[in-house]
């Protein structure tokens, strides 16, 4: 398997699990950011708040499936990563790319994104594995934790 390119980083990459035709998914940018957490938790093992940072799955597909998200009281946008200690929370989309438009926040997730501002929460919308990155880091900082690598 090779490395491909993608809208949502500057460098080609390789999404474990995911078929290339799917790299150009939020799931396989979800994907990509969680290994790369995980991986700054392996180089920082005695800084425990890399491990902290939470994906919800709250993607859905079918009736079936959503009802039994319902039922297990997951709700509708809810952000992508969610790290209590940190106050932080932050939901992943898709920039523009060939003819698809900028992925934009639903209603639901525009309510989260307020509301955690309102309980004096960060929250960001990324559209890169750089954004993303980047916030981490800012968040990490106004707490007092270490550097990236």
């Amino acid at each position: 398997m090779r490395p491909m390119p993608v809208s949502w980083h500057t460098e080609a990459v390789f999404v474990v699990g995911m078929p290339y035709n799917k790299y150009e998914s939020e799931t396989a940018f979800q994907i990509y950011c969680s290994t790369w957490l995980r991986k700054q938790a392996e180089l920082h093992q005695d800084d425990r708040s890399w491990t902290r940072w939470h994906h919800s799955a709250n993607e859905r597909i079918g009736a079936r499936a959503g009802l039994m998200a319902k039922l297990m009281g997951q709700n509708r946008g809810f952000p992508d990563f969610v790290h209590l200690e940190l106050q932080s929370a932050i939901e992943l989309k898709l920039p523009a790319f060939n003819s698809r438009p900028q992925g934009r926040l639903t209603v639901e997730q525009s309510l989260w994104q307020q509301y955690c501002v309102l309980i004096g929460w960060q929250h960001a919308v990324c559209y890169s594995v750089d954004s993303f990155k980047t916030f981490v880091m800012n968040c990490r900082k106004l707490h007092g934790f270490g550097r990236l690598q």
